[in-house]
């Protein structure tokens, strides 16, 4: 019985190895032949749709893989959070996010893959105001709008250069961090505005809002980025 245990044993060892031994030569294989060892994968995250209330978007995303050190991102970001509430600033919320990215990895490694990214985001963005609100100018930088209701429209593009790590998890799962920096192009415009009033702030403590979509008119800002994602190549 204890020889039929080892034999068993060894007979499996031998395939555990024969099999790391032809994964590993496959692997040599397609690097020699300039061809990455994953085609595709697909991946999921979570993020922020910014807009009032700040509901969160599912993202899911397809990478391209063209050779073992560049491929090409795409991520769309689905809105969550769209029903009205009556106690709500912010009514008729529509929210669409298109991500690209142009990536270059500096190993082949399989386990943790440092990379460098351009990317490029285009997004949709409208709401109506219900309640009573303000928004500054971009050019008189001193003047303010206030109105009892209004319509907004805020769509945006940004431009960054981004450096990530992917590590991996299980067979085939990965995890992704990265972070950038880059800018952020908004063309924000108020209508259907009632009850609109121009007034001037004054005082020494008057803090401006952060969100873009509460500036009239183009506005460009910088932009940093951080971003984590799981994935499945196949």
């Amino acid at each position: 019985m204890l020889m039929r245990i080892k034999f068993l044993l060894i007979a499996i060892l031998s395939s555990a190895s024969l099999a790391a031994i032809s994964q590993e030569e496959e692997i040599k294989n397609q690097k020699k032949n300039g061809k990455p060892e994953y085609r595709w994968s697909a991946s999921f995250s979570l993020g922020i749709v910014p807009v009032p209330q700040n509901p969160l978007s599912l993202q899911p995303g397809i990478e391209y893989y063209f050779t073992p050190h560049v491929s090409f991102f795409n991520e769309i970001s689905i809105q969550t959070g769209k029903h009205n509430n009556a106690d709500s600033t912010a009514l008729n919320k529509k929210y669409f996010k298109y991500k690209a990215e142009l990536r270059y990895y500096l190993a082949e490694g399989i386990r943790t893959r440092p990379f460098f990214a351009l990317q490029f985001i285009t997004a949709k963005r409208s709401f109506d105001r219900a309640k009573a609100g303000k928004f500054y100018e971009t050019e008189e930088k001193d003047s303010v709008f206030s109105f009892n209701k209004a319509s907004i429209r805020s769509p945006y593009q940004a431009l960054s250069i981004n450096f990530g790590v992917t590590k991996s998890l299980a067979e085939k799962f990965y995890l992704e961090c990265s972070f950038g920096y880059g800018f952020r192009f908004v063309n924000t415009r108020y209508s259907n505005i009632e009850n609109l009033q121009k007034q001037k702030e004054t005082g020494w403590f008057n803090v401006r809002p952060f969100s873009s979509y509460k500036y009239n008119g183009r506005r460009t800002s910088s932009q940093v980025n951080f971003n984590m994602r799981i994935f499945y190549c196949f």
